[in-house]
């Protein structure tokens, strides 16, 4: 079975997401805090994980993905990001070694 992006080494995510033409950047600057009206239309479960949420490190995309994975530790943000990627696009190359 070949093993999900997330899976792979950080070296083999990183170089995966700079195929694509990614500009994958890892911060500590959180993400801006939603406003009332944000909050109001995300469902409760949503909200609460907000809450409970202890990243201290987010990673981007480039310029238009922000925020775009996050974790407690640059490695789980990385592997949060690829996750996402994957499940979001169905990228079948992120299946492929």
């Amino acid at each position: 079975m070949v093993e999900p992006l997330e899976e792979r080494p950080i070296s083999a995510i990183k170089a995966f997401f700079a195929a694509k033409g990614f500009d994958l950047v890892v911060h500590t600057d959180p993400p801006p805090p939603p406003t009332r009206d944000e909050l109001r239309r995300m469902p409760r479960e949503v909200r609460r994980a907000r809450e409970k949420d202890a990243s201290m490190h987010w990673v981007d995309l480039g310029t238009v993905w922000r925020h775009y994975g996050r974790g407690e530790t640059e490695e789980a943000a990385i592997r949060r990001a690829a996750r996402r990627y994957r499940v979001e696009q169905a990228d079948p190359d992120a299946f492929s070694g």
